[in-house]
């Protein structure tokens, strides 16, 4: 694919393979069968889906605004809005039907009433982030929204600065994304400096679940310059794939830590 089709494309539909691998990975990871399904490992299935979501959503503004001139934010918003929040809070309030009312999950319930108010309002990733440094965690069956709490803080956020505040600066964008990328990274490292102190090792926690997806922001960046691309494609040539595809099944085999991702 030249340059100019990658710029031309909106739809990627080889990313949809990479989602149904991260799906299975993700599900086998929390399968209770772990000796039937642990060597899937899976942990690296939300990361990637977080790389997937800054890259996907960063190239899309890209092309709009090359379209355009600049992107819409109240249009960006909406749009996000109704492709998540509809289904999210009809599954929210099935759940609470089950759940309140006793017809099922009764085992669930003093930890669902818990986080209830996290999860209206979409902030189950820093309370689960808190629980579990404070190891007072109550796991519910809707635990695992917290990826989503993450994103909908990050799409609030990323747009109106790599969009309106670095507009026609591309230059401060990739410094900007570089930078931010080498910090949010590096937070997981810092809260170790002081471990004792539970606000910084909270906060330092909470900072690192944005790193995949700045990465992702920062490849799409990259990617929609020329130079960068034509070296880059390289990569997505038979042998270039064969080649990451092999490594990451290595890697995920033999390194333990790869398939674990606590959350």
């Amino acid at each position: 694919m030249t340059f100019e089709e990658y710029r031309d494309r909106k739809y990627f539909s080889s990313l949809d393979g990479l989602r149904a691998i991260c799906v299975l990975g993700t599900i086998a990871l929390h399968s209770p069968d772990s000796r039937t399904f642990g060597w899937l490992g899976g942990g690296l299935g939300v990361t990637v889906f977080f790389i997937l979501s800054g890259y996907l959503i960063t190239t899309l503004a890209l092309r709009e605004e090359r379209e355009n001139g600049s992107i819409s934010l109240a249009a960006f918003y909406v749009r996000r809005s109704f492709r998540i929040l509809p289904i999210y809070y009809a599954v929210l309030g099935g759940q609470s039907l089950l759940v309140l009312t006793g017809v099922a999950l009764r085992s669930s319930y003093d930890g669902f009433v818990r986080y209830l108010h996290s999860y209206l309002c979409y902030y189950k990733d820093l309370l689960l982030k808190w629980d579990i440094h404070n190891q007072s965690l109550r796991p519910t069956p809707f635990t695992h929204t917290w990826s989503l709490g993450v994103e909908e803080k990050f799409y609030l956020a990323w747009p109106a600065l790599c969009f309106v505040l670095w507009r026609a600066r591309p230059r401060s964008r990739l410094v900007g994304a570089a930078a931010l990328v080498v910090g949010f990274a590096a937070s997981r490292s810092i809260a170790r400096l002081g471990w004792e102190n539970k606000i910084w090792v909270f906060w330092s926690l909470v900072l690192s679940n944005y790193f995949p997806i700045l990465l992702g922001c920062l490849l799409a960046l990259l990617l929609d310059l020329p130079h960068v691309y034509r070296r880059l494609s390289l990569l997505g040539t038979g042998i270039g794939t064969g080649v990451i595809v092999s490594a990451f099944l290595t890697s995920h085999l033999v390194i333990p830590l790869l398939v674990y991702c606590p959350a």
